[in-house]
């Protein structure tokens, strides 16, 4: 489990790169809270991906990974913030998908992966765009998130 405060330092240093509108640190903090409790070796496979999302294996795979290991890491999601291999690489992350375990890379492409939805698909409401990381609209998880929102938002302000 990582410290919250070496999250911190690292999403700073990450909205200083980056600049975004609604995404923020309680908003952060609370996918990565629901999504894996802090645990930045968290995985998830999902068999049931749709193939249409798969970004090109002989493009995107490094060298000595097989094409089926590239097709089964685009579809898992990665660390503290659950990042699907797929995004990760539509967002350009080259090399090894399994860099999604370091704190930063995920938190990187988590946010980049809110940025788009907030400003590419102009999902400007929270509870939406909760529903949209998730990859659909489960009323429940959106309720838990933006019940973690608000616990992060009295904390750290935005």
């Amino acid at each position: 489990m990582i410290e919250i405060e070496e999250l911190i330092s690292y999403i700073k240093k990450i909205f200083e790169d980056y600049k975004f509108e609604i995404v923020n640190l309680p908003l952060v903090l609370a996918i990565i809270e629901q999504e894996s409790s802090f645990e930045p070796y968290a995985i998830r496979y999902e068999p049931k991906l749709s193939s249409k999302y798969i970004q090109d294996p002989k493009k995107h795979k490094p060298k000595n990974c097989s094409y089926d290991t590239e097709v089964f890491l685009q579809k898992c999601s990665f660390g503290l913030m659950q990042i699907m291999g797929f995004n990760a690489r539509v967002y350009g992350m080259t090399g090894w998908l399994t860099k999604l375990f370091s704190p930063f890379e995920n938190l990187t492409y988590g946010i980049k992966h809110l940025d788009y939805l907030e400003n590419k698909r102009k999902i400007k409401n929270l509870e939406r765009l909760m529903g949209a990381y998730n990859g659909q609209n489960n009323e429940q998880y959106v309720r838990s998130v933006m019940t973690r929102y608000e616990k992060f938002l009295k904390q750290f302000g935005r």
